[in-house]
């Protein structure tokens, strides 16, 4: 018989012929069981379990239940109190049931409902009371109000009524004329009345009329007609009232104007505010306007009575003849006039562009195109500062700032040059350039990519397609000493930067279960041998001892995943054993330590996985 070292319980393969008794020695937990495929079959108390199924030509009994012939369960007193046959269930005592019935169509459930299995609750019977859940059909008679109380889930109809959720009465087609609430009585439809109406004070009675209970007649309302029969005493209105008639819209604030634009007249206190247009007034050529102290006559000119001609207007110029104040107009007027128009903001133009200037304090800012028919040698600006389309060009610093400067002369620049809102681009390495300073003339040049990168490239790194390119081959040879030097990585864990690391930390790394790594050399285990005496650390590999007394010897205490330790017994002796310990917390297939006992027996022992050493 083949020999395998083993510790529990043995698994056997195939059938087994047994000559002879089966003894089942006691292993000292006084249980015996008999097993099919790990479920219990006969019990230390010799009950069954786990049976598919028992048949017997009599009555069968147990546990105060008897299964008799014909279908009957019963009890040792009362045999057949349950009939069991094809598709029916008899029962020959009193039935009573803590859960629902379903019968003929019918569902009787706890809590008293009555229904069917679709809607069990259409009938709840309490004391006193019929509530019923569904719509309600009665054949005949009135439900006199001594049958108890009646509620529903839905609305009760009856005699052209219908009374609904909410509060809600009114007839089939339109169920919600009248809606009562706490304290209110709400009409949805149209109230009539063949009388007066008085409510609050006010009275309203036919032909229209409205008054009071002593002067019913005070209003009589025709059609596009207001009688007042009273005296209309003055009328003050609030802020929060306007008038509106023939056209015209009087607000508050002592504005005048139409529905569509209520402000076009504002009276205040010795003023007039005009807020909407004011027409072109057309004026013959042999009369002139006067007025608020301004003068506008013929020609074009704009001025005062003693100074008539300080603005001439002539198409495409104006002429200022005197100095220019700063000049205050009311924001909610405008003055259109000889095709002028002056606007608020202090803008001045025409009909067509109405913002050629804005005047501002201390500047004048010039919307259109400033155009000269004869040539302009320079501009000579006074100020401190010079802006072309609201952009400053010169600051008071005398710093330029443009989108773009281009001429055929030179550019010098004694201060510091700074292009902001350069666009970013893409390199084209086969066709951009870098600009560069020049050394040997102190000028800025343009470079070519692809000839800067010739010009850097040095050892271990080469021109191609003008780009650089790592070239091994480009470096000088060594003698490699593993124990010393490095070698070039990507770093995973540091964000795939490029490092060195130690050849001797490299094998290391990837020496695994079985090797070695020693100052750069890796050596195997697997196949070393070694001798073990009493006491001794078993190493990976083959582990063998030769004495005949009883011995022992520890696994490693810090094996990697995979190792493998052999360990072989010599001639021991009788009663004598080799015994193998785990050390820390590691087991051996669950246990702390296995024991060689025949003579030349052998184990050999894997780590398979964290703390767990298997024998192999």
């Amino acid at each position: 018989m083949a020999y395998k070292f083993q510790h529990g319980q043995a698994i056997l393969s195939g059938a087994v012929d047994q000559e002879g008794s089966i003894d089942i020695k006691d292993d000292g937990s006084g249980e015996f069981e008999l097993k099919h495929d790990g479920n219990t079959i006969l019990n230390s108390s010799r009950a069954l379990g786990n049976v598919t199924s028992i048949s017997g030509s009599t009555s069968i009994s147990g546990r105060d239940l008897v299964l008799d012939v014909g279908g009957k369960v019963g009890i040792s007193t009362d045999t057949d109190l349950v009939t069991l046959t094809a598709n029916k269930v008899s029962v020959a005592g009193v039935h009573s049931a803590s859960a629902r019935i379903d019968g003929l169509g019918l569902r009787i459930d706890t809590g008293g409902t009555i229904g069917t299995a679709g809607d069990n609750d259409l009938l709840t019977l309490n004391n006193n009371s019929l509530v019923v859940a569904g719509a309600g059909t009665f054949s005949g008679g009135n439900l006199a109000a001594s049958a108890g109380a009646v509620s529903g889930s839905t609305g009760l109809a009856g005699r052209g009524l219908t009374i609904d959720v909410g509060g809600a009465i009114g007839i089939t087609t339109d169920t919600d004329l009248i809606a009562l609430t706490a304290n209110n009585v709400a009409i949805d439809g149209a109230l009539s009345a063949s009388q007066r109406a008085d409510a609050r004070g006010l009275r309203i009675d036919t032909g229209g009329v409205i008054g009071t209970a002593g002067d019913n007649d005070l209003l009589t309302l025709n059609n596009a007609s207001l009688v007042v029969a009273g005296e209309v005493q003055p009328l003050t209105v609030s802020a929060s009232a306007r008038i509106d008639g023939f056209g015209l819209r009087v607000d508050t604030g002592g504005t005048i104007g139409t529905a569509g634009d209520t402000d076009l007249l504002t009276l205040n206190n010795g003023s007039l505010v005009v807020a909407g247009e004011v027409q072109p007034l057309t004026v013959s050529a042999s009369a002139r306007i006067d007025g608020f102290g301004l003068r506008v006559d013929t020609g074009g000119t704009i001025g005062t009575a003693g100074d008539n001609d300080l603005l001439t207007l002539n198409n495409g110029s104006l002429v200022v003849a005197g100095e220019v104040q700063p000049l205050t107009v009311s924001a909610s007027a405008r003055i259109d006039a000889f095709g002028l128009r002056i606007d608020t903001g202090g803008t001045i133009g025409t009909a067509g562009d109405t913002d050629l200037l804005t005047l501002a304090n201390g500047n004048l800012q010039i919307a259109g195109e400033v155009s000269s028919s004869g040539d302009a040698d320079h501009l000579a600006v006074n100020a401190h500062s010079f802006s072309i389309n609201n952009d400053d060009f010169i600051d008071a610093s005398k710093n330029i700032t443009a989108a773009g400067l281009s001429g055929s002369g030179n550019l010098l620049v004694a201060g510091t040059v700074r292009l902001d809102g350069v666009a970013a681009a893409v390199i084209n390495e086969d066709n951009d350039f870098f600009y560069i300073l020049d050394a040997d003339d102190s000028l800025v040049k343009k470079e070519a990519v692809g000839d800067v990168v010739t010009q850097l490239s040095g050892d271990g790194l080469e021109q191609s397609g003008n780009k650089f390119r790592l070239n091994i081959h480009g470096l000088a040879a060594a003698v490699v000493d593993v124990a010393n030097d490095s070698i070039a990585i990507v770093d995973a864990n540091g964000s795939n930067e490029s490092k060195k690391e130690s050849i001797a930390d490299l094998v290391d790394a990837i020496a695994g279960a079985g090797l070695t790594a020693t100052n750069g050399v890796i050596s195997t285990q697997a196949g070393a041998v070694r001798v073990v005496d009493d006491g001794n650390t078993l190493a990976e590999g083959y582990n063998y001892y030769t004495g005949s007394a009883a011995k022992s010897v520890n696994l490693p205490a810090a094996p990697s995943v995979g190792d493998v330790v052999v360990v072989k017994a010599g001639n021991l002796g009788d009663g004598n054993a080799l015994t193998v310990s785990r050390q820390g917390s590691h087991t051996i297939d669950g246990l702390t330590s296995v024991a060689l006992e025949s003579d030349y027996a052998a184990a050999s022992f894997v780590y398979l996985v964290n703390n767990n050493w298997g024998i192999i």
